[in-house]
């Protein structure tokens, strides 16, 4: 569309304003209903066609199975749905939020990657920090700040990257100290001898319980007990945990197996 072109439609656009206003407020309803229907409807139309053209790009680009970008796009869908409250707060000048908010997104993200924290765990925490802006833009400038770190930290002296190790190992051991279970309830006092184990637990009885942060442990000299479950050793531990994640591998795909009926 030219400039000639451009005017002549606001032209026309201001005149039909005009036109509107001097309408009922009852054909004013029933034009605002029409166009709102149109509008769904264009809506609707547009959004199934961008579902099909993402998947298309993924399938000239990438190896994938159906399932797996059904799976993408219900993501991408899950992310749309999330922007919605700041799209609606903020209109047409969202990007300009986004973009007045970047630096310190930024700066954040370096700081989370200093400290060798993974995608999700990074995320997360950003999205503590900037509660208003939405999962996806979040992620995208997590994951635009990484490349150009990674870039950087390719050109890095072995001397630089030793001394960047050094920190992180420095930050994960004080987390650590951090997240120590501490004893929270003695039973049964049978021995006055104290033995630290590892610097994490201090026995003072032969019967102890701790907390720690997914619940409460009973230690005896028959085992640990966790709420209902009892364990006499590790092999009795680990036989629950493959238990455990086969009925959680099979709703997995139980759930997986109603999206062929969508």
């Amino acid at each position: 569309m030219n400039r000639v072109e451009r005017r002549r439609n606001e032209r026309d656009s201001v005149s039909l304003l005009k036109w509107i206003k001097t309408l009922s407020p009852e054909k004013n309803l029933l034009i605002n209903n029409y166009i709102n229907q149109k509008v769904d409807k264009m809506v609707w139309s547009i959004n199934q066609a961008l579902d099909t053209c993402i998947a298309a790009a993924l399938i000239d680009k990438k190896d994938l199975s159906i399932t797996e970008i059904t799976e993408l796009i219900i993501k991408a869908n899950e992310y749309m749905k999330d922007s919605e409250k700041f799209l609606s707060e903020y209109g047409e000048d969202w990007i300009m939020k986004i973009n007045e908010l970047k630096p310190k997104i930024i700066e954040m993200s370096k700081s989370l990657l200093e400290k060798d924290f993974n995608q999700a765990d990074s995320v997360k925490s950003l999205k503590k920090e900037f509660k208003d802006i939405p999962t996806k833009d979040l992620v995208y400038i997590f994951k635009e700040t990484k490349e150009e770190w990674c870039k950087k930290c390719a050109e890095l002296t072995k001397d630089d990257r030793e001394k960047i190790k050094a920190k992180n190992k420095a930050y994960k051991e004080k987390q650590k100290t951090s997240n120590t279970i501490i004893p929270k309830e003695v039973e049964k006092p049978v021995e006055t001898n104290k033995k630290v184990i590892e610097d994490t637990f201090r026995i003072i009885s032969k019967e102890i319980t701790l907390e720690g942060k997914f619940g409460i442990y009973k230690i005896t000299k028959n085992g640990v007990q966790a709420g209902k479950e009892y364990f006499k050793d590790l092999e009795t531990l680990e036989a629950y945990k493959e238990e455990e994640l086969k009925a959680f591998n099979a709703k997995i795909d139980e759930i997986k197996a109603t999206f062929n009926y969508m």
